[in-house]
């Protein structure tokens, strides 16, 4: 939520603020995808989030987590 006002304007102007805006770490939404995705996946599909530039380690924190995914790159 804080750093929207930051995002450069061809981003914050266009994108709809449900897909910006992750509550207060930036995670909320990546927590809920990761956590059921795996539910809706056929054997061998995959999972591709487009994450902020400094998520990377958080979002794979979650998927290691969550015990459904291998390869998490």
């Amino acid at each position: 939520s804080r750093v929207i006002e930051g995002l450069q304007p061809e981003i914050r102007g266009y994108e709809p603020i449900a897909a910006l805006d992750g509550n207060t770490d930036g995670l909320e939404c990546f927590q809920a995808i990761i956590n059921s995705a795996h539910f809706y996946l056929k054997p061998g599909g995959l999972l591709m989030l487009e994450i902020g530039h400094d998520q990377q380690g958080d979002v794979r924190r979650i998927a290691s987590g969550c015990g459904s995914y291998e390869n998490i790159s």
